[in-house]
C-alpha cells in the first residue's frame, strides 16, 4: 500500500509467509524476541545501508502486534519516486549497456560491504527516472562474513533473468547483458 504525508510518499509493508506454511498461515510468526522479528532486522539493516549511502529506501517505521506466541509485522519505507522494477522496464524497451554495467556497479557496492541478499532478484532492482538503481526487499538479509554467498546470489539473480525470459519471450533481455551487468561487477 502508497500512501503519503506531507510531500513525501511512503510504502507499507505487511510481512507475508511464502511456501507451503503461507497457505494454511499467511502471516504470523514466531515470537522469540523484539530484536527477532523481521520487521526489525530489516528496519535495522535499511537503516544501517543508508548510513553506508548505499541505494536503499529509508525506513520510517516498524509495527509489531503480538497475541500469545505469534506476532505479526509491518514497514513503512520511503517510496523511490518514479522508479519500476527491472523486469516492469524490460518488458517495455531494451536497457542500455551502460545500465547493465551500472546494475553490476551497485551490486557490487553491497557485496563490497557485505550486504547479504537473500532474494536477489530481477524484481528487486529498481531504476528510478534519473537512471539511478536501486535495491529493495531486504527481508531475511544480513550483513556477514564474506564467502561463497556473493557467487550464489550472483546465480540466483542470473537465474532470475532465465526464468523471466522464459516467462516472456519478449523480455528485452538476453546472455550478453549478463555478461555486461559482470563486466560492471568486476570493474568495481
Amino acid at each position: 500500500m502508497v500512501f503519503s504525508a506531507s510531500t513525501k510518499k511512503y510504502v507499507l509493508r505487511h510481512y507475508y509467509r511464502g511456501g507451503l506454511i503461507g497457505k494454511v498461515n499467511s502471516d504470523n510468526f514466531l515470537f522469540q524476541g523484539l530484536k527477532q522479528t523481521r520487521a526489525y532486522q530489516e528496519f535495522e539493516l535499511l537503516d544501517k545501508m543508508n548510513s553506508l549511502g548505499l541505494p536503499v529506501p529509508i525506513p520510517y517505521a516498524g509495527k509489531i502486534s503480538c497475541s500469545t506466541v505469534f506476532y505479526k509485522a509491518d514497514l513503512i519505507i520511503e517510496l523511490i519516486e518514479g522508479a519500476q522494477d527491472l523486469v516492469a522496464i524490460l518488458t517495455k524497451q531494451a536497457v542500455h549497456e551502460s545500465r547493465w554495467r551500472e546494475i553490476g556497479r551497485v551490486i557490487r557496492l553491497f557485496h563490497d560491504h557485505n550486504i547479504y541478499h537473500s532474494d536477489m532478484n530481477s524484481h528487486n532492482i529498481m531504476i528510478d527516472t534519473s537512471d539511478k538503481v536501486w535495491l529493495i526487499d531486504f527481508d531475511k538479509c544480513a550483513q556477514r562474513e564474506s564467502g561463497p554467498w556473493k557467487e550464489q546470489t550472483l546465480a540466483r539473480l542470473l537465474r532470475s533473468f532465465r526464468k523471466e525470459k522464459t516467462i516472456n519471450n519478449k523480455l528485452n533481455w538476453d546472455e550478453a547483458n549478463w555478461t555486461t551487468l559482470m563486466q560492471g561487477y568486476q570493474e568495481h
